[in-house]
């Protein structure tokens, strides 16, 4: 989040450089602090966000743990292609962008299958996980680019349009600040190349966003499958970064979600800041410094 910070600052003092200077903005930084933080309470996301907090807390309100029906019927049809498939899991991994209905599927399908739904809300995704759980379904924003996933049975990950994913998370309130400072479209871009990377079975499930793909060998060849494209289409790319290793030696010693930016957006980027996006608050810290200055002439 720090280094998302300085990105937003340096591109808000960028812009304001322009029309305000340097003193200026120093002597009215203070006073537009108060008008930036109303400014951004008054943001769709944080206020509905807020606003679950608020219920949450002195309400005891928590958030809504029903299967839709929809989803029920999604999860029968994907129980369906497992039996066509002669597939009996043991693990599964969901993947899709937060507010895409990840953790619904994930109980949808422990119910119908009898396995454990687990999310990996609160784990460290920058770290190998040790998937030891079984039968069991794992869910996660980041998983299918972060983790090894051969473990994994199957995958699954939900291409829905990002507004719609938009929509349900401020309808559900928790976590609805996400919508205002994410790049969801970035996040669906990285997430749904790495489903495209791993090897298997695909199937697309009627009358849904939802794709799954069933393991072959033992491996989805994930890891060489990005090698291959990676020294076919971005040899430059990788020879530029710092190290003085072999190609092959930076593709085996880089984190896979690095990789895959590469492939994607001709950089090398990880984490969830990875994903955040410095001109989130732009406008309102322009807006801000306006409303100071503007009650500073009228005083």
């Amino acid at each position: 989040m720090g280094n998302f910070l300085k990105r937003m600052s340096k591109n808000i003092s960028e812009e304001l450089s322009k029309n305000i200077s340097k003193e200026d903005v120093q002597k009215i930084a203070v006073a537009s602090g108060v008008f930036f933080i109303r400014n951004i309470l008054r943001k769709k996301g944080v206020s509905t966000n807020i606003k679950f907090l608020i219920e949450s807390k002195l309400f005891n309100q928590t958030e809504n743990t029903d299967i839709p029906d929809k989803t029920m019927n999604i999860a029968f049809a994907i129980k369906d292609i497992f039996i066509k498939a002669g597939l009996f899991p043991e693990k599964i991994a969901i993947d899709g962008v937060p507010g895409s209905g990840k953790s619904a599927l994930s109980r949808a399908l422990g119910k119908i299958l009898e396995m454990k739904p687990i999310s990996l809300d609160h784990y460290n995704m920058d770290k190998k996980i040790n998937f030891i759980s079984k039968p069991a379904i794992f869910e996660h924003h980041r998983l299918l680019r972060t983790q090894d996933i051969d473990c994994f049975d199957a995958i699954i990950y939900i291409d829905e349009p990002v507004e719609n994913s938009k929509k349900k998370i401020l309808h559900r309130k928790r976590g609805s600040y996400l919508v205002d400072i994410m790049n969801f479209d970035l996040m669906k871009k990285i997430g749904y190349k790495a489903f495209t990377l791993a090897d298997g079975i695909s199937y697309s499930v009627p009358e849904s966003f939802i794709k799954v793909k069933i393991r072959v060998n033992k491996s989805y060849n994930m890891l060489k499958r990005i090698s291959d494209e990676l020294q076919l289409s971005k040899p430059e790319t990788l020879q530029k970064l710092g190290s003085s290793e072999s190609v092959t030696d930076k593709i085996n010693n880089m984190p896979k979600e690095a990789l895959i930016f590469i492939l994607e957006e001709g950089k090398a980027k990880k984490g969830f800041t990875a994903y955040l996006n410095p001109l989130a608050y732009k406008q309102e810290f322009i807006n801000a410094l306006m409303d100071t200055v503007g009650k500073g002439k009228a005083s």
